[in-house]
C-alpha cells in the first residue's frame, strides 16, 4: 500500500471526521464525562427544580449555543470575560 502524502492524510482525516459527526448527529445523542461530584450537583439542582437532568442540561446547552451564535462577532472581549466571571461566581454560590 503506497504511503499517503500529508495532504491526502489530512483529506482522509477530515472525511472521517465528517462521517463521524454525521453518525453522531443522526443518532441525536451526545455523551460527555463529568466527575462524580458534578454529577451529584446536577441531580441535586434538577431535583430542586423538579426537572429531569437530561432536559435541564439540554436546555442549558441550547441556550448557550444560541448565546454564542448570536454574540460570536458582536460581543467585546471584556464583556465575554465578565460573563465568564459571573458564571463562575454563580456556580460557586450554587455550591454552597
Amino acid at each position: 500500500m503506497p504511503k499517503l502524502t500529508d495532504k491526502e492524510r489530512e483529506q482522509r482525516r477530515k472525511k472521517l471526521q465528517e462521517e463521524a459527526l454525521e453518525t453522531v448527529a443522526a443518532r441525536g445523542q451526545f455523551n460527555f464525562r463529568l466527575d462524580g461530584q458534578d454529577i451529584k450537583r446536577l441531580y441535586e439542582l434538577a431535583g430542586y427544580r423538579k426537572l429531569p437532568v437530561s432536559a435541564m442540561v439540554r436546555d442549558w446547552v441550547l441556550e448557550r449555543l444560541s448565546i454564542e451564535e448570536s454574540s460570536k462577532f458582536s460581543t467585546p472581549l471584556w464583556a465575554q470575560e465578565l460573563e465568564q466571571r459571573l458564571i463562575h461566581a454563580i456556580d460557586r454560590l450554587l455550591k454552597k
